[in-house]
């Protein structure tokens, strides 16, 4: 079995983070765009709010983690005919 590189967990963990911070950014939205007390921001912007921020939380902490370089396998050159 292979290790799991560390961009995975940090992506893994900015989606859960996403959602957290997602949950926020709906409120704003509510506090901003639908003041009144009675209105709810419609289904479909809060799909659209939740998939960017989570989407973007995973890619940012995904791409701000150290990439593990691996192991690679490497062919020796064959010896010389003597």
């Amino acid at each position: 079995m292979r290790p799991v590189e560390r961009k995975v967990y940090a992506g893994t963990i900015g989606a859960g983070a996403g959602l957290t911070i997602s949950n926020f950014a709906l409120w704003v939205a509510d506090q901003i765009w639908w003041p009144a007390d009675n209105t709810e921001i419609p289904l479909p912007v809060a799909g659209v709010i939740e998939l960017l921020v989570t989407t973007g939380c995973a890619f940012l902490f995904g791409w701000l983690a150290k990439h593990d370089p691996g192991y690679v396998m490497i062919d020796e050159p064959p010896l010389p005919d003597e």
